[in-house]
C-alpha cells in the first residue's frame, strides 16, 4: 500500500512493524458520517451490540481480535471503536469500511512525585494551599468587587477536573467543598461539585481512592479558612477518568473531556499524562484540542520527567501537554522558596515535532503543597502546578465571560513573571525551563485584553444569470444557453491552416 495513503498512525507503525506478534489496544476512529449512517435507524444500545458482534465475527475467522468499548464522543465529533490486536492483523483493519485512522490506546497517569521528599528540591518551608494564594496574588482577587458581584465564582461557568474523583476515601463529600464549609449540614447550604461520573470502570465508582482528584480540587476551588482555594465559591464537575492506582487509558480520558464539555464546563484542569513525548496528533491531544476549538479553556500538566543536566530543552514533554492548541503548565518551587526556581523534574519541551516556542507554557508552584488530609500532605509534582493556572483563566472567563479561549491566554502569557533563565541560559534553554514565565495572578486579573477581531463580512455571491450565445461560421448560426453565477466570455480567432 502506498505509504501516503496509509491510515495507521506512524508511532503506532514503527511498533508493529518492530513487534508484529505483539498484543496492542487500538483506536479505530470513524467520521461522524459513518455514525449518523450506521446509527441512523438503531439504538445506541443496539448499535453497541452490533459492532461488538461485527468484530466478534472477525475474531472467530482470523483470531486474535477482541473487541473492548465504542466510544461516541458527540460534543468532540470523535468516535472510535476499540480493540485489542495482534500487531500484525491491524494492517488489514486499514480495509475495513468507514475507518478513518487507527491509533494506539495509550495509558496515562496522575503525575505526581511519590519520591519520598523529592530529592533535590529543598523548600523552606511546607506551603499550605492559603499561603500560596497570596504569592500568586488570588487574594487580591477574592477582594476586587468584580469578584464579588459574581459570588466568588457561584455566578459563573463551572469547571471540569479530570482526574481521580473527588471525595473522601470513603466516598463522602469534603466539608471544604460547600458554599459554607463550617456549616455543611444547614438546609440551605449546596455542594459545589454538582455531578460526578466515573469512567474508568472502577468497582468504587465515583469515590477518589487515591487523594489525587481531591488535592486538585482543593487547590481550585476549596472555600475552607486554612485551605482557601482559588475560586472559593465555583461550581465543578467531577469526572474519574484514571482509577485507584491513578492510571488510565485514552478511551475513558476522552469521554471524561467529552462529558464534562456537555455539562458546559469552561475550563477543563487534567493533571495527568503518558510518559510518551508525541507530535500533537495522538487521539487525546486531538480531543483535547477539539475540546479547545469549541470554547473550552483545557490546563494540562507538563509531566515529572526532566533531567537535572543540560541541555534543557530534553523532549521530556508527554502526551496530551504535546497538544497543538491548549494550554500547559510546569513547576517551581513556589512561595517563600527564593529565589523561586523550576524543579528539575518537571518535564520540558519540545515536542516529538519540534515545537517549543509554539507552546502555550507557563510554570506555577508544584513543590510540597500541603492539602486538606494525609492523602494530600506535601504533593509534588506538576499535578499541582496546573490547577493554579486552570483556576486563572477560571476567573477570568467568570469576570470576562466574552473572552475568548486566546483572550484568556493572552492575559496568562503577557503577565507571568520571569523567572531569569533566559538571561542565564539563553532564550531558547530558557524557555524550556520556565515557558512565558510564572502566572501572576492579579496581573492577569487586571489585564486589558484585546478585542477580537470581528469576522470578516461574507462577499455577496453574483447573480445567477443565463446568458444566450450565437455563433456563427461560414453563414450557418448555432445558439448555446449558459446559466450560472459567474460567467465570463471571451473572444479568440484561430487562424485555420489549409491542408495540400
Amino acid at each position: 500500500m502506498n505509504e501516503k495513503a496509509r491510515k495507521i498512525h506512524a508511532d503506532l507503525l514503527a511498533k508493529i512493524q518492530a513487534e508484529p506478534e505483539k498484543k496492542y489496544q487500538i483506536l479505530l476512529r470513524f467520521p461522524k458520517e459513518w455514525y449518523e449512517k450506521v446509527g441512523q435507524y438503531t439504538s445506541k444500545e443496539f448499535l453497541f451490540k452490533s459492532i461488538k458482534a461485527i468484530f466478534g465475527f472477525w475474531d472467530r475467522r482470523f483470531g486474535n481480535i477482541v473487541f473492548l468499548d465504542f466510544v461516541r464522543a458527540e460534543n468532540l465529533d470523535l468516535y472510535y471503536v476499540v480493540l485489542e490486536i495482534k500487531g500484525r492483523m491491524i494492517p488489514t483493519l486499514e480495509k475495513f469500511p468507514g475507518v478513518e485512522w487507527i491509533s494506539e490506546q495509550l495509558e496515562y497517569h496522575a503525575v505526581e512525585l511519590f519520591e519520598e521528599g523529592v530529592p533535590g528540591s529543598q523548600a523552606v518551608f511546607v506551603p499550605l494551599i492559603n499561603q500560596t494564594i497570596p504569592y500568586l496574588g488570588f487574594d487580591k482577587t477574592h477582594k476586587d468587587p468584580k469578584f464579588i458581584e459574581k459570588g466568588l465564582g457561584r455566578d459563573g461557568p463551572p469547571a471540569g477536573i479530570a482526574d481521580t474523583g473527588i471525595s473522601t476515601s470513603t466516598g463522602g463529600k469534603w466539608p471544604w467543598l460547600y458554599e459554607k464549609p463550617k456549616d455543611p449540614s444547614g438546609p440551605a447550604n449546596k455542594y459545589r461539585v454538582l455531578e460526578a461520573k466515573d469512567f474508568s470502570g472502577s468497582f468504587q465508582g465515583t469515590v477518589d481512592g487515591v487523594g489525587h482528584g481531591s488535592h486538585i480540587a482543593n487547590i481550585t476551588a476549596s472555600a475552607g479558612e486554612k485551605y482557601l482555594g482559588c475560586v472559593p465559591q465555583g461550581k465543578l464537575y467531577s469526572a474519574k477518568v484514571l482509577n485507584e492506582q491513578g492510571y488510565g487509558l485514552t478511551s475513558w480520558i476522552i469521554k471524561g473531556i467529552d462529558w464534562l464539555v456537555g455539562k458546559g464546563c469552561k475550563i477543563i484542569n487534567m493533571s495527568l499524562g503518558s510518559d510518551q513525548n508525541t507530535d500533537g496528533t495522538d487521539e487525546l491531544s486531538v480531543a483535547c484540542d477539539k475540546a479547545w476549538d469549541v470554547d473550552v479553556y483545557v490546563c494540562i500538566a507538563i509531566g515529572n520527567n526532566g533531567s537535572k543536566s543540560r541541555p534543557y530543552c530534553d523532549g521530556t514533554i508527554g502526551t496530551p501537554a504535546c497538544s497543538k492548541k491548549c494550554a500547559i503548565t510546569g513547576a517551581t518551587s513556589g512561595a517563600k522558596s527564593q529565589p523561586e526556581q523550576t524543579q528539575y523534574w518537571s518535564s520540558r519541551p519540545p515536542t516529538k515535532d519540534g515545537r517549543k516556542f509554539e507552546l502555550k507554557y507557563v510554570v506555577a508552584p508544584g513543590l510540597r503543597i500541603a492539602g486538606y488530609d494525609s492523602r494530600m500532605n506535601e504533593k509534588s509534582g506538576s499535578s499541582f502546578s496546573a490547577p493554579w493556572h486552570s483556576a486563572l483563566a477560571w476567573i477570568l472567563r467568570i469576570i470576562h465571560p466574552d473572552w475568548t479561549n486566546e483572550q484568556v491566554w493572552q492575559a496568562i502569557e503577557n503577565t507571568a513573571v520571569p523567572l531569569g533563565y533566559k538571561d542565564a541560559y539563553g532564550k531558547e534553554e530558557g524557555f524550556c525551563l520556565e515557558g512565558y514565565g510564572r502566572i501572576d495572578a492579579w496581573a492577569a486579573y487586571n489585564y486589558k485584553a484585546e478585542p477580537t477581531p470581528p469576522p470578516t463580512p461574507p462577499q455577496p455571491e453574483p447573480e445567477e444569470v443565463l446568458m444566450k450565445i450565437v455563433v456563427t461560421v461560414d453563414g450557418k448560426s448555432e445558439t448555446y444557453l449558459h446559466q450560472g453565477r459567474n460567467i465570463k466570455v471571451e473572444e479568440q480567432v484561430f487562424p485555420v491552416e489549409k491542408s495540400g
